[in-house]
């Protein structure tokens, strides 16, 4: 069982990955190409990876300036591909690939299959997500961008369902396989493998008590925003203005596209971490980074009490997550009641300890790869009747999808397969909230 994790990293969660695998005795080769300007490490990057690296930024530096280079760089780096191809081919028998990527844009995954492998699809988040629903990518309105939202979403549809014909198994969650034609495996069933390097095994208490500045300066408030607009961090801002305005000392620290060990730094030294405003799960990576570090994490989404029915209690991350509208009432609790926001650490900290370390994790995977998971684990993409977007507020949320049908039709949502989402989402459109059954 030989594995192969890549191509591109996320949150951290692919070195924590192959730290499972490692912790397991089964060998594992994590190939990073992405070369991730967050700086999380772990992978098995020698002089070929290098190399690939190197062509692709030359490929899109010649690019940018419009030359007619850039093609013999393209094709330097498709052999240079094969050539880590054919070694991953020789020597591994499980492929892991992370965020929509592969060898070659999926186009290698029916020679894997040819070869015998086993090949696993893990999704994060825009990889699978459509775009009418993804406020991290598409925040304009005009005509235009409207149109690129519509094509962007039918290349997703086709390359989704192209991919997912060959895997043995796809890794996605509800609330952004909206796209999807095969049943996949709840992302959240299995675990974010984001565990700090140098994480250490004390109570999560423990961690908050032993921060002094918090009784020098206040609470002590950590946000991350990678992208300020798509995490709200002005309503962030905003919230926090609001309880000091009410006279709480609270020290506001935002640390924005830093390397991981400077957020690591920061988080050590904070008593909240407030991740973003409009998730669609809750607990993403840096939720788990905090998890490890005893650091109760405060995360709103329109999809919180939808998360009650897809996953059971036990296995629900115990981040305050929260709908949007109720998330300033759970941060003023948070600042105001030490002891809850104590136990709140402790237990995101025994979660991530006794159902989310690495090597558990690892274990799933293997599990997934044997064809032996659980069948509560598969989600059957028909059921999905989520419509809210990721990264915009309601109504945000609702006039994209309302403006892709006003100028594409409701065919432009690719979701004729599924009728009942298809309605749902025209109803969303049309101002009526199927989360709540009432109008917007």
């Amino acid at each position: 069982m030989r594995v192969f994790l890549g191509m591109v990293e996320i949150s951290g969660c692919y070195r924590g990955l192959k730290q499972g695998f490692d912790e397991l005795g089964v060998p594992c080769t994590f190939i990073d190409l992405s070369a991730h300007p967050f700086g999380y490490g772990g992978a098995s990057n020698g002089w070929l990876v290098r190399a690939i690296r190197y062509a692709g930024h030359r490929r899109q530096l010649l690019q940018l300036r419009a030359m007619v280079r850039p093609f013999l760089w393209r094709v330097i780096r498709l052999m240079l591909m094969a050539v880590l191809f054919l070694a991953a081919v020789v020597r591994h028998k499980v492929f892991i690939f992370g965020y929509g990527s592969s060898f070659f844009a999926g186009w290698d995954l029916p020679v894997l299959k040819l070869l015998g492998k086993l090949v696993i699809l893990q999704y994060n988040r825009s990889d699978a997500r459509p775009p009418f629903t993804d406020g991290w990518a598409t925040s304009e309105r005009d005509d235009a961008a409207i149109g690129r939202c519509i094509a962007a979403t039918a290349r997703q549809k086709r390359r989704l369902c192209r991919m997912e014909r060959w895997a043995d198994a796809v890794i996605d969650i509800p609330p952004q396989a909206l796209l999807r034609e095969k049943s996949f495996i709840q992302w959240l069933r299995v675990g974010l493998a984001c565990r700090p390097v140098d994480a250490t095994a004390h109570d999560g208490g423990e961690a908050n008590q032993a921060n002094p500045e918090s009784r020098q300066r206040g609470v002590r408030i950590l946000h991350c925003p990678s992208n300020p607009r798509a995490k709200g961090s002005d309503l962030i801002r905003a919230m926090i203005q609001r309880l000091r305005d009410e006279g709480r000392p609270i020290d506001y620290v935002e640390v924005v596209n830093q390397p991981n060990a400077v957020v690591m730094d920061e988080m050590k030294r904070c008593d909240i971490v407030v991740d973003q405003m409009f998730a669609d799960y809750g607990m993403p990576g840096l939720a788990t980074e905090a998890a490890w570090l005893g650091k109760p994490v405060l995360i709103a989404g329109y999809a919180a009490d939808l998360w009650k029915k897809w996953l059971p209690a036990e296995n629900l991350p115990p981040t305050v997550y929260c709908h949007p509208d109720r998330a300033e009432a759970e941060l003023r609790r948070l600042v105001d009641d030490r002891e809850h926001r104590l136990a709140v650490g402790a237990t995101m900290h025994t979660f991530v300890r006794t159902q989310w370390n690495p090597a558990q994790i690892a274990k799933r995977y293997l599990l997934i790869a044997r064809r032996q998971a659980p069948s509560d684990w598969w989600y059957d993409p028909q059921d999905i009747a989520y419509t809210h977007d990721c990264c915009h507020s309601e109504s945000a949320a609702q006039d994209l999808p309302a403006r892709v049908i006003q100028v594409g039709g409701i065919e432009a949502l690719c979701l004729s397969d599924k009728p009942r989402l298809e309605q749902a989402m025209r109803d969303f459109a049309g101002g009526v909230n199927p989360l709540a059954g009432q109008a917007l």
